[in-house]
């Protein structure tokens, strides 16, 4: 019986790519998800090798449930656009935010890890970090919900933390040409990618946050006062 060419010709890719690439062979039995297709083994295994930092970062807040998250997060995109644009773009995963008690009587439950004392003040409240002394500005001012002070206070942790926002910040510091027209309008611009990251567009267009001196431009002062601070 004659050999089939075309076969052979499969096997012998298939077989280089997995022993010069490290490709791992599929099989019928792992694709069990028939709606999307989605090998859910593979892919988180994926984001652990290349993305352990913010695997970690959404373990802090799912625990055992951190797999289940993601491949949900992902499934929940895929109903909105096509994989190519969540490739481009990226997956957000909203981080937890736990509750307790009835729709009429709700307040936040926070994380202990984030309620801890710090040792060594004499036993007294330690001080609040710059971002917590604008959120309690703006909560003042504008008498916004826990819920959106929760995302603001968020949003400056986060943007306050990406390298090359504190790396161009850091090395001008004494530049305030550069701090108020370079720096502040590109920290507000990443502001505004991470509410729309987390898809809540009505902030977007509240006056009070978009306004002259609004609530999105006290937090671009306040995420490059804490990057200053942080380095100084």
């Amino acid at each position: 019986m004659p050999s089939n060419k075309e076969s052979l010709f499969q096997d012998h890719i298939c077989a280089f790519l997995e022993r010069e690439h490290g490709y791992i062979p599929l099989s019928k039995s792992d694709f069990t998800d028939k709606e999307f297709h989605i090998v859910s083994k593979h892919l988180v295994s994926f984001i652990q090798t290349t993305q352990a930092d913010k695997y970690a970062s959404i373990k802090e807040n799912y625990g055992a449930d951190t797999n289940h998250e993601i491949i949900k997060a992902l499934k929940a995109e895929l109903s909105k656009k096509q994989l190519w644009l969540i490739m481009r773009d990226g997956l957000m995963v909203k981080c937890a935010v736990k509750y307790h008690g009835s729709r009429a009587n709700i307040h936040i439950v926070k994380d202990q890890r984030k309620t801890g004392l710090k040792i060594g003040n004499g036993g007294q409240t330690p001080p609040r970090t710059t971002i917590e002394e604008a959120l309690a500005e703006i909560e003042q001012k504008y008498q916004i919900s826990k819920v959106d002070a929760i995302v603001i206070k968020e949003i400056c942790e986060d943007v306050s933390k990406k390298y090359d926002i504190r790396q161009k910040i850091t090395e001008n510091r004494d530049n305030e040409n550069y701090l108020k027209n370079s720096a502040e309008p590109k920290v507000k611009s990443e502001v505004r990618q991470e509410y729309m990251n987390r898809e809540l567009w009505e902030k977007l267009e509240d006056p009070i946050y978009i306004q002259r001196g609004g609530i999105i431009s006290l937090m671009g002062k306040t995420i490059i006062k804490t990057i200053l601070g942080a380095t100084g």
